[in-house]
């Protein structure tokens, strides 16, 4: 079976429902609750790593190298 994690890229129509969380709880139910419209995507590497702030890209930017 396919593992489901971050990163999760959601469509703008489920933008709203997302902006109603509160706390630290992220998507997880949304994705939930959305199933059925959810794609997998196989990816391995760094496609994988979560990125939440400035920070964290920068610490990371250097390990992908120039664009």
């Amino acid at each position: 079976g396919a593992l489901r994690g971050a990163p999760c890229l959601f469509a703008r129509r489920f933008w709203p429902e997302l902006a109603a969380l509160s706390g630290d709880v992220g998507g997880r139910g949304v994705l939930r609750r959305h199933a059925a419209d959810a794609a997998a995507i196989a990816a391995t590497g760094h496609e994988l790593r979560d990125l939440d702030t400035p920070e964290q890209w920068t610490a990371f930017a250097p390990d992908v190298g120039p664009r």
